[in-house]
């Protein structure tokens, strides 16, 4: 063996002949076992949190992604049969907001762009394609940013122009929205796409744009130019309910800001009168006359044998007075109004974190139903019906809500703490692991130095004689109860002792030999 390797490892080696085979596996196990440990919890404790980035992909738009975060060097993983892609938490937003930077997930839908890129020698058609879907594109855009909207694609057909009217094809279109799944879309967002397709294409009227989700169910009615009477009907049940939920929500909002939001609910039906009716009244008036034409005339006659003769006729024509009245019905007029008002009490609170529930006076219950009348146009001549109750609200639902949400909270907090406890006994179980070994490795060299020192000392020659030790009955009673091996060690520290309390000069010179060594 190399002296190196020999004045390194040679006290360990000694050591573990001397322990014995089963005292080295207990403390060699238990040592590794301890840094296991202390490798798990900190591995545990420092892990990191990860956070969906996106969910709902497709294989090329997850692709998209993950080469993107590979190239900005950003720890992900796939989840969910590759739809889903996670990053840490710490690096959620910072990675969305690059990713929003270049398109987002999906790739992006060429609109005006397309426009840029015009080569030298393009046809008519290829122009006219061009622009089509330049449009198509833009409008794809502008509906993704709708919040209800995960992804759009419109298609817009435009025929060819006809010489004759009657035999022109209206302009149509289609659009595909992706959506969340969990969702309902309101009929209102969807009318509102159809409204902003057809301002978009000239020529497109909105009964001839077709919307369908992802799952292919139409979103849109057919077109009330062909329901007839039953597209009548959908607008009338259409136009009620607007009425309805608009009054709901003026009269909601006023509550909300007296009472507070929950503490009260307001329903208003509305009847409607669909019924046009035009009229056309024509009154005369004999008093007010005013003169239309006059004419007068005068005749007058001589004769020599006879008097002279006169003769005056006057005709008046009159004006008769008219009044031409055309009136005209307002379509959907309130005919009468249902409102049902209910709201909930006071809360007073009790001994031990109770509540006790306190109904509303008369006074502040009519005080309240007249905020609703004043909010909602309240007529008694219409025959207008309002129902206000004061009713205690069921809160076991918001109650249980609520608990349970502070409970996920204290759980959040508690396994924080728990981790951080954990990685900071991780760490305390590692040094002391590592100082017990440190310690153990330190006292068998130095154990080891001094049994080499003694040997070398003995062949030199300066083992001494027994006598010269001093107080031989406390080394006796010093070797009493131990090994063999363990007593002739201490007779050697003894004689070595020994020696250098009768020659210190000698012994002087050899330590300083060994530290020169």
């Amino acid at each position: 063996m190399p002296e190196w390797f020999n004045q390194t490892f040679g006290p360990l080696i000694e050591y573990a002949r001397r322990v014995g085979r089963r005292q080295l596996l207990l403390v060699g196990g238990g040592g590794l076992l301890a840094l296991l440990l202390a490798g798990g919890l900190l591995h545990w404790a420092t892990r990191p949190d990860w956070a969906v980035l996106y969910s709902g992909l497709s294989e090329v738009e997850s692709a998209r992604v993950i080469d993107e975060l590979e190239a900005q060097t950003v720890p992900n993983r796939l989840t969910k049969g590759g739809t889903a892609i996670e990053v840490h938490r710490a690096d959620l937003y910072r990675v969305r907001v690059k990713l929003a930077a270049k398109g987002g997930p999906v790739a992006r839908t060429p609109g005006y762009d397309l426009l840029d890129k015009q080569r030298l020698g393009i046809s008519d058609r290829e122009m006219a394609m061009m622009e089509k879907r330049a449009l198509e594109g833009e409008l794809a855009r502008t509906i993704s940013e709708l919040d209800w909207v995960t992804r759009a694609t419109v298609h817009v057909v435009t025929p060819k122009p006809s010489l004759f009217s009657d035999e022109e094809i209206p302009v149509t279109a289609s659009v595909t929205v992706i959506t969340d799944p969990n969702r309902n879309v309101p009929r209102a967002e969807v009318e509102g796409v159809v409204a902003l397709v057809a301002s978009s294409v000239e020529g497109l009227h909105p009964g001839r744009v077709t919307v369908v989700d992802g799952a292919g169910r139409l979103l849109t009615e057919a077109s009330t130019e062909s329901e007839g009477a039953f597209g009548e009907t959908n607008k009338q049940l259409e136009l009620t309910r607007r009425k309805d939920n608009y009054l709901s929500k003026a009269a909601q909002d006023l509550l909300d800001q007296v009472l507070g939001k929950g503490h009260s609910v307001v329903r208003v039906s509305s009847e409607l009168d669909f019924t046009v009716l035009e009229k056309t009244s024509r009154t005369f008036d004999p008093q007010n006359q005013v003169v239309r034409s006059q004419e007068r005339q005068e005749e007058s006659s001589s004769a020599q044998d006879t008097s002279q003769t006169a003769q005056e006729n006057s005709v008046t024509n009159y004006e008769v007075n008219e009044i031409l009245e055309h009136l005209k019905g307002e379509y959907g007029a309130i005919r009468r109004l249902s409102i049902s008002l209910v709201v909930d009490g006071n809360y007073v609170p009790g001994g031990e974190g109770e509540t006790t529930y306190v109904p509303r006076t008369p006074e502040e219950m009519q005080k309240l139903e007249q905020i609703v009348k004043t909010a909602v146009g309240f007529d008694d001549r219409r025959g207008d019906q309002i129902v206000a109750q004061n009713i205690a609200f069921d809160s076991t639902q918001e109650e249980t809500e609520n608990t349970l949400l502070r409970q996920l909270k204290t759980q959040d907090v508690w396994l924080d703490i728990l981790r951080k406890v954990l990685f900071l006994a991780g760490i305390l179980i590692f040094l002391s692991v590592l100082r017990s070994t440190l310690a153990r490795i330190n006292h068998t060299i130095s154990q080891a130095f001094d049994e080499k020192r003694s040997l070398i000392m003995t062949e030199e020659g300066l083992e001494e004689p027994e006598a010269e030790v001093d107080d031989s009955t406390l080394l006796m009673d010093a070797e009493a109860g131990r090994s063999p091996e363990q007593r002739k060690r201490l007779k050697l520290h003894a004689k070595v002792v020994g020696y250098c309390k009768n020659h210190p000069e000698e012994a002087a010179k050899l330590v300083k030999a060994w530290l020169g060594n």
